[in-house]
């Protein structure tokens, strides 16, 4: 029987270690479809597998360092609202505004959210005021 249950003892802090939910949810799920008498195939991706769950290698550290120091120079040139990225694998300066507005999830700097952001970040209220 598959279960959350603690069943691998305790962590570090003393907290209970959690059998791992997408099994229990695919045991689950195949009890009851099995009950109705429905056939269910069931594939299940570990998301440990899709996420890079390793510490950083010299690649990775030489290409943060690249992007950082990209950034920097972009900023002394004068650039401003810009990211420093890959762009068909050449260092680029890529407006903030180009990735926003190209982004699946868009975040108007003017709403809510922006507003809880920048004051959370900044401690101040002026920071996503128009011009007029």
């Amino acid at each position: 029987r598959a279960s959350l249950i603690s069943t691998k003892g305790h962590d570090d802090s003393g907290n209970n270690v959690l059998g791992d939910i997408g099994t229990y949810l695919s045991y689950q799920i195949k009890n009851y479809f099995a009950k109705k008498d429905i056939a269910v195939s069931i594939k299940y991706n570990d998301p440990a597998y899709m996420i890079r769950s390793v510490k950083a290698n010299a690649s990775d550290q030489a290409y943060c360092i690249a992007l950082a120091q990209n950034a920097v120079h972009g900023a002394m040139a004068g650039y401003t609202a810009f990211t420093s990225g890959l762009v068909n694998n050449r260092s680029a300066y890529i407006p903030i505004s180009l990735i926003t507005s190209t982004s699946p999830a868009h975040l108007n700097p003017q709403g809510r959210l922006g507003n809880e952001f920048c004051l959370r970040h900044t401690n101040t209220k002026e920071c996503f005021e128009t011009e007029v």
